[in-house]
């Protein structure tokens, strides 16, 4: 599933930019990335219900959905019309009569979002932020499967075989795979909080965080060199003494999304995968804003 230690584990560049202080937001600007957490994501078996569902609609096999894909040419039955205005009146987001791969997809992620949590998936409570959104990804797969399902037992006359494996228009379309602003990111607090933290550790302000900004006293004292180490050891991702503000970042997030979910995070179930989203995403901040 979605492993917080991912981000802890890949060797990182340092680029020596400052993070903000104050209100100042060229830092978050240029480093989009550094305000995500963690999204929700289609799994395989996901992608290929789909590829193979749009696969059964598109009769023409030209890689979209159009009216000629739902009226034969004769006879051209009302009905058949009546069919084809509902779906691309649900579908076709751009209006231009025809519904894209990218338009197909986008409308089943909605419609999942929409839907009540899967109860398998949230079987039992999960304990922390990450054991959430892992619940919640199962979830929302698991509803857009059972829609995929549906659509197919609507229009096909047998049973859906075994899906094949995706093909590579999901590594074309990588943004395809993914729920777009469904995801866990910093609110404004959380990162004006964080910029202080960092700007507080940073005494020799050059934008990173090493040895010397523990070394208070000359000697090198005991008691900064071991918090300095224990510093080192969670943020410092590759290894290379210094602690860059996207290390900063990114450990945080990780150390946040291990803590214990907070009694009262979620003070009933959420109605649907979005109202999920929403009540973990402000557990998280709250989270960070404690550590």
């Amino acid at each position: 599933m979605i492993d917080a230690d991912a981000s802890m584990g890949e060797p990182m560049e340092v680029e020596e930019q400052s993070m903000p202080r104050g209100r100042n937001r060229s830092y978050w600007k240029t480093h989009p990335d550094a305000e995500v957490l963690f999204g929700l994501y289609l799994e395989e078996e996901s992608k290929s219900m789909l590829e193979s569902l749009f696969g059964l609609f598109d009769q023409e096999g030209d890689g979209a959905l159009s009216v000629e894909d739902f009226v034969p040419a004769k006879p051209a039955s009302r009905a058949a019309y009546a069919r084809w205005e509902a779906f691309r009146s649900e579908f076709d987001a751009d209006g231009n009569g025809v519904i894209s791969p990218e338009e197909f997809i986008g409308k089943f992620k909605s419609m999942a979002l929409r839907r009540p949590l899967d109860g398998d998936c949230f079987a039992t409570v999960p304990s922390t932020s990450l054991a959430t959104l892992s619940s919640l990804n199962r979830s929302i797969n698991a509803t857009i499967r059972s829609l995929c399902t549906l659509f197919y037992a609507s229009v096909a006359a047998a049973p859906a075989g075994p899906p094949s494996p995706p093909s590579d228009f999901w590594t074309q379309h990588p943004d395809a795979a993914t729920f777009g602003m469904q995801r866990l990111y910093l609110q404004e607090e959380t990162k004006q909080m964080l910029e202080s933290l960092f700007g507080a550790l940073d005494t020799d302000h050059d934008a990173l965080l090493t040895a010397a900004d523990f070394a208070l006293n000359k000697p090198f004292s005991r008691s900064a060199a071991a918090k300095w180490e224990i510093l080192r050891a969670q943020f410092d991702l590759n290894g290379n003494g210094k602690i860059t503000p996207e290390e900063f970042i990114s450990g945080f997030k990780s150390l946040a999304m291990r803590q214990p979910l907070e009694r009262g995070a979620f003070p009933s179930l959420p109605r649907d995968h979005r109202e999920c989203m929403q009540l973990l995403n402000r557990a998280v901040n709250k989270v960070i804003l404690q550590l």
